[in-house]
């Protein structure tokens, strides 16, 4: 279990690192036989973060 406080994208880039690490530890390694996460286990991250940029309704037709 991961700490409450860390953010979305925190939990992402750790999940990201442990995939792979077993990824490596299954092949080229062979320290173990297969990957026991799947594929797409990788949690998605909320992007609720503030920006600089205005949102897309606020810049009219200088945001195409």
């Amino acid at each position: 279990m991961l700490p409450g406080h860390l953010e979305d994208s925190s939990r992402q880039g750790i999940a990201k690192a442990i995939h792979r690490i077993l990824a490596l530890a299954t092949y080229p390694a062979r320290i173990i036989a297969n990957n026991p996460l799947p594929r797409g286990w990788i949690p998605k991250a909320e992007d609720n973060k503030a920006s600089s940029d205005p949102p897309l309704q606020a810049r009219g037709a200088q945001g195409r």
